[in-house]
């Protein structure tokens, strides 16, 4: 089963600057943004322990087509 996830209010709005960043230059890119972050969440909630581990006691997991890392915390 699949852990709920909460936003932390700086990673919300991080991700809503880059939204519109994308949005302004391409309409797909901003799509493509929103999807492969989606992904992301879904494959961190449905296994939060595989990815690597940073010493600050989080984990993160890179978009791959987007310079971006999800870190969390369980």
């Amino acid at each position: 089963m699949a852990k709920p996830v909460e936003y932390h209010p700086g990673a919300q709005l991080d991700f809503d600057e880059s939204l519109g960043w994308y949005h302004e230059r391409s309409e797909g890119a901003a799509i493509g943004f929103v999807l492969a972050v989606d992904h992301v969440i879904e494959r961190i909630s449905a296994d939060p322990g595989r990815f690597p581990s940073v010493p600050a006691g989080c984990r993160y997991c890179s978009l791959k087509r987007y310079p971006f890392r999800v870190v969390y915390r369980e």
